[in-house]
């Protein structure tokens, strides 16, 4: 392993160092992601599969509050 060759002040954020990356490329962020972004990305994190067209349709009938509770019920 090699270190890297980083020019950057150890005391930022890694949001800082990021944020300055993209200004330099003249980048924007993606804006927040909609609920069914959310899904599929915690059943990809979780189970490395998307979620089937049914399990989408009940999870999109809650609300985005019950994130946590999503988590569980995947996991079960």
């Amino acid at each position: 392993f090699q270190p890297l060759d980083l020019d950057y002040d150890k005391n930022q954020s890694i949001d800082s160092i990021l944020a300055r990356a993209q200004a330099e490329k003249k980048l924007q962020p993606n804006g927040p992601a909609t609920k069914r972004d959310w899904i599929r990305r915690l059943y990809n994190d979780l189970l490395g599969v998307p979620p089937t067209y049914e399990e989408m349709i009940v999870l999109e009938s809650q609300p985005i509050e019950n994130y946590e509770k999503w988590v569980d019920q995947i996991l079960d």
